[in-house]
C-alpha cells in the first residue's frame, strides 16, 4: 500500500470556530501522487474535531448553536472543577463530533458530493495556529515506511500543532 503524508497549516479563533479545509485536502491529494484510496483527515488535539457538512453560512451558525444547546459552555463541568480551565465545554463537544474523517478519492478527486465540504471546528477557548494531519492511503504500488510525528510547540501565548496527513 502506497501512503502519503501531508500537514496542512491554519490560524483558528477558538471558542467553535469552524474553518473550510476541503482546498488543503485537494491540494494535498493532487500533491501525493494517488489516484484512488482514502483519505484520513485526522485531529489529534483534544479539543479539535472534522466533519462535513454543505457549505452554507446558515448551517455553520446551526452547528454552533447545536453545539451549545448539547453542550453549553457556561455550565458545571467536573472537567473544570479539577483542572480550573474553564473548557470542559470543549472536551465534550469535540468528543460529540470527532476527530477524524475517511473521505474516499478516485481519479485523484475527493468523492465528497453535492456541496459538502470539509471542515475542521477548533472547539477550545483559545485561538490556535494549527497544522492538521491528513491521511491518504491507496492500495496497490510499493510499500513504504512512513514515520509519525506530532510536534506542539509555543509561540508567545499562541500553541502550534503540527500534525500529520497520510494518503
Amino acid at each position: 500500500m502506497a501512503v502519503s503524508t501531508h500537514y496542512l497549516r491554519f490560524s483558528t479563533g477558538g471558542n467553535a470556530d469552524i474553518i473550510d479545509i476541503t482546498d488543503g485536502v485537494s491540494d494535498a491529494l493532487s500533491k501525493s501522487g494517488l489516484s484512488g484510496g482514502t483519505a484520513t483527515i485526522f485531529a489529534p488535539g483534544a479539543t479539535g474535531a472534522v466533519t462535513t457538512i454543505e457549505y452554507e453560512s446558515g448551517l455553520i451558525s446551526d452547528l454552533k448553536d447545536m453545539l451549545e444547546r448539547i453542550a453549553p459552555q457556561n455550565t458545571r463541568y467536573a472537567h473544570n472543577l479539577k483542572w480550573g480551565d474553564g473548557n470542559g465545554h470543549s472536551h465534550v463537544r469535540a468528543a460529540l463530533l470527532g476527530p477524524s474523517l475517511s473521505v474516499p478519492f478516485s481519479g485523484g478527486r475527493m468523492q465528497l458530493g453535492g456541496s459538502l465540504v470539509i471542515r475542521v471546528a477548533h472547539i477550545c477557548t483559545v485561538s490556535h495556529y494549527k497544522t492538521k494531519p491528513l491521511s491518504c492511503a491507496s492500495i496497490g504500488g510499493k510499500s513504504e515506511e512512513v514515520k509519525s510525528r506530532s510536534e506542539k510547540l509555543w509561540i508567545g501565548r499562541r500553541k502550534i500543532f503540527l500534525y500529520k496527513v497520510t494518503m
